[in-house]
């Protein structure tokens, strides 16, 4: 089994609640604490749908068995690989990472073995025993790394929201839309 979860999250938002104000057209700021709140849940949504991960945050990866190398990371875009530990049936942690190299250039980013390193010969504990974690994202801040269609489809979220307040239907068909192009299917 593999399980995908963010250890870190994302220091801010794709998008201001300036930006979600001036495109919904409110021009009062006692919601703003609900916009900051409304454009993290876009955020969200819009990763999950998409596959990627918009701003610099931490991922940990973690798999009951030894994967197969080389091993494609999800959520692109790869930045940086921050650890491979492995954990036995004792407990006993052995930290893996200098035995791989990365490849940040592919789409999704992969790590491999350099050239005659191995898995350790240890039986894994049962669950999550190996650990991988890296960090994937276009940036750190509201530069311009971001797609402005990604910017655009948590403007939109954030928009419907606001005329929608009390709706319990899904997020509209045109956030999803603006998403389709480039989405990720990383295994």
């Amino acid at each position: 089994m593999r399980s995908v979860k963010v250890y870190t999250a994302p220091s801010g938002e794709p998008v201001t609640v300036e930006q979600v104000k001036l495109a919904a057209r409110i021009d009062y700021t006692a919601d703003d604490t609900m916009i900051a709140g409304w454009i993290t849940t876009a955020r969200e949504l819009a990763e999950a749908f998409h596959g990627r991960a918009y701003l610099n945050q931490t991922i940990d990866l973690s798999f009951d068995r030894f994967p197969c190398v080389p091993l494609e990371l999800p959520r692109p875009p790869f930045v940086s690989l921050t650890s491979v530990t492995v954990t036995d049936i004792n407990g006993v942690t052995t930290d893996a990472t200098s035995s791989f190299e990365v490849d940040t250039n592919s789409e999704p980013g992969r790590i491999t073995f350099k050239w005659g390193y191995q898995w350790p010969a240890v039986t894994l504990k049962e669950i999550g025993g190996v650990k991988i974690r890296y960090v994937a994202g276009y940036g750190t801040s509201l530069s311009n790394t971001v797609p402005q269609f990604v910017k655009d489809s948590i403007v939109l979220w954030c928009s419907w929201k606001n005329d929608n307040r009390t709706a319990e239907e899904e997020a509209p068909a045109a956030f999803f839309s603006l998403l389709r192009q480039d989405r990720c299917f990383c295994k």
